[in-house]
Order: C-alpha cells, then sequence, then structure tokens
C-alpha cells in the first residue's frame, strides 16, 4: 500500500523536495521577471507561474495526509492543526515580507528607477493575509512583494478546509465551523474562474487533496508511476509550445 512513513519510504523527502523546489521556481522565476524583464527587457519566463500550480497540486496532497493520518491519535485537535500551519507558514512568511520592506524602502531611498514606496496600511494587510480578499477588506500585494500573494490563498485554504475536516470527523465540531465560515471567503472566491481571482487555484489544490484519498486505497506500480511521469512530461511539452501568454491559470489549460 502507499504509505508516506519516512522509515519505509523516501516519499515524504521526496515531497519535501517537490514542494521547496516549487517555491524557488516561483521566488526565483518572480526575480527574474522583475529584474531582468522589467529593469533589463529580457523575456519573461513561466517558471513562477508553473511553481505556484505544482506547488498547489502538493500542498493539497500534504496536507491531506496531514489530517488523515494526524488526527488518527484521540488527542490531536483542531488547535494543534491550527498552530503547526500558522507557525510553518508565518515562521517564513513574516521575515520574508519584512525583508522586502526594508529592500523596498532601500530601492526608494536610494532613487531606483520605476520604485514607489507602499503604504503601510497596504503591509499590514499584507501581514494578515487580507491581499487579494475580495471586497473593502482586502488590499493589493506589498510592494514587490508579488511572488506571496499567492501564499494568502493558501493561508485561508489550510483553516477552511481543516475546520471541515473536523466537523465531518465529529471532533472539535462547532470550532471547526466556525472556522471554516471564517475562512471561506478566499477559497470560494478563487474557486471559480474568472478575471478578478487566480483562476481556479482552489480546484488545483482540491484536487491534490483527493489524490491522496486515492494513492493510499491502491497498489503504485512502479512501471506504471514511470509511464505516467513521462506522459506528464509530454503533456507539459505540448502546453508550453501551444499555450497564449496570459492563460497560465487557466482550468483548460492545465494538462
Amino acid at each position: 500500500m502507499f504509505s508516506l512513513d519516512r522509515t519505509k519510504n523516501d516519499t515524504s523527502t521526496l515531497l519535501d523536495l517537490l514542494r521547496a523546489l516549487a517555491a524557488q521556481m516561483v521566488c526565483v522565476g518572480h526575480t527574474w521577471n522583475l529584474t531582468f524583464t522589467f529593469f533589463g527587457g529580457a523575456t519573461q519566463t513561466l517558471i513562477p507561474d508553473i511553481g505556484v500550480l505544482l506547488f498547489f497540486v502538493l500542498s493539497g496532497f500534504v496536507i491531506a495526509f496531514t489530517l488523515h493520518e494526524r488526527t488518527k491519535a484521540d488527542d490531536y485537535s483542531l488547535l494543534n492543526y491550527a498552530v503547526e500551519r500558522f507557525a510553518r507558514i508565518y515562521s517564513a512568511y513574516a521575515p520574508a515580507l519584512i525583508l522586502i520592506a526594508v529592500l523596498d524602502y532601500s530601492a526608494w531611498a536610494l532613487g531606483v528607477e520605476r520604485f514607489r514606496l507602499d503604504s503601510a496600511a497596504s503591509f499590514l494587510k499584507n501581514l494578515v493575509m487580507l491581499q487579494g480578499y475580495p471586497g473593502r477588506w482586502g488590499g493589493d500585494t506589498f510592494g514587490s512583494a508579488g511572488q506571496l500573494s499567492t501564499l494568502a490563498i493558501e493561508f485561508h485554504i489550510y483553516f477552511f478546509v481543516g475546520g471541515l475536516f473536523f466537523f465531518c470527523k465529529g471532533r472539535d465540531q462547532i470550532a471547526g465551523l466556525v472556522l471554516a465560515i471564517a475562512t471561506a471567503t478566499v477559497p470560494l472566491f478563487h474557486f471559480a474562474e474568472r478575471p478578478d481571482a487566480s483562476h481556479g487555484l482552489f480546484v488545483l489544490w482540491l484536487l491534490g487533496f483527493g489524490g491522496y484519498f486515492v494513492a493510499i486505497n491502491m497498489r503504485i506500480d512502479r512501471l506504471v508511476t514511470v509511464a505516467c511521469a513521462i506522459l506528464s512530461i509530454l503533456l507539459f511539452w505540448k502546453w508550453r509550445g501551444s499555450h497564449v501568454r496570459g492563460d497560465e491559470y487557466a482550468l483548460a489549460g492545465r494538462p
């Protein structure tokens, strides 16, 4: 049977490496597009767009594993899950946002062309994950922190799905339902494919989430795995050569 036990195979290590790779694709790709395209006139790369898609699929898969396995212990509560998710995100997110604010201010103070200093209100909205939030409570991405924008979507999805999972499992039901309702706006807003949302990223996340429950109930043959990997590469190559710039997040364009 499929297993994520680190003592039995390297699947978890592989997933961690893939998520790290996807995250670096986003960061490095955005840096290229900002530095060499925005300032130097180079051709934009699709690397950050592909990194986002990959990260959302893997994220859904990993959260499904976390909820399914951790809740087997009777003492694992919704609070445990919430603290874990909050700590994992903010331990990297908060320092990165502060560093970007410092660098943006430095660039503005030095008179770097095209740099405009963003407001403290925008920084605070980004700090509490309200960038891209629909309605008057939301705000735009702070300064040059565009590579962090999808983390806000992930943040709300984690707590929305986590709350629903605990509610359906019959553990911490009231707290789970309240949490799900409180964080439902962003996931549902990004569920539909629309021009003012990130084009169904929640759908992609849910495919990864559901994929975990399919995987644990089947035997995965190594030859089939290799064949699927080769097919995935061919599909990606076909998409890369035929897609129209701007439809990277379109559901119909995802092989």
